[in-house]
C-alpha cells in the first residue's frame, strides 16, 4: 500500500499574476504545484490535478471544492485572491525536491 500524506497547496499572488487562463499547465494552481514539486509534471483539470509522481507514475487527486470554484471564477475573468488548499499525495512526494 502507498504511504499517503496530506500537504498544501498555497496559491500566491504571484502564482495569480503569472497564471494563464483556461491553460492546464500555467494557470495559477499549476504555478503553485511547480514550486512544491519541481521535479513533477502538472496538469490541472476542473476536478482534478493529474501529476507524475515521485516512482514516475501517473496519478490523480481530486481538488477540493475551493480549488475548484478558484479555478471557475478565475478562468472567467472573476478577480481571485491567494488562498491554499490541502490535497493528499503519495509521501515520497515530499522527499523529491519540493518544499516540505
Amino acid at each position: 500500500m502507498i504511504d499517503m500524506v496530506d500537504i498544501a497547496i498555497d496559491v500566491t499572488q504571484d502564482d495569480i499574476d503569472n497564471g494563464n487562463r483556461n491553460d492546464k499547465w500555467s494557470c495559477p494552481i499549476a504555478n503553485a504545484w511547480n514550486r512544491k514539486f519541481p521535479a513533477s509534471e502538472v496538469s490541472v483539470g476542473t476536478e482534478s490535478i493529474a501529476f507524475i509522481d515521485c516512482d514516475g507514475f501517473s496519478a490523480r487527486v481530486q481538488m477540493p471544492y475551493k480549488a475548484k470554484r478558484f479555478i471557475e471564477k478565475f478562468d472567467n475573468l472573476v478577480t481571485v485572491e491567494p488562498f491554499s488548499f490541502t490535497v493528499t499525495v503519495p509521501r515520497c512526494m515530499t522527499d523529491v525536491g519540493g518544499e516540505s
